[in-house]
């Protein structure tokens, strides 16, 4: 799979994968498994928009 199919598909699958992650933290710490899963999609997904955005800024290249 490359390009667009490629990019969608790594984005669902990682989105799943964060919302386990924040719901397992949720039911650990006693907190809200739906808050606690989408807080942590929201903040690792906009980890990877700004380190995009720099990487466009600063020129940088993959491969």
């Amino acid at each position: 799979m490359v390009g667009l199919p490629a990019l969608v598909a790594a984005v669902v699958l990682v989105g799943l994968v964060l919302l386990g992650s924040g719901a397992m933290v949720g039911l650990l710490s006693g907190g809200s498994p739906l808050s606690r899963a989408a807080r942590q999609r929201l903040i690792s997904f906009g980890a990877t928009a700004v380190t995009y955005i720099l990487g466009l800024l600063f020129g940088a290249t993959v491969g």
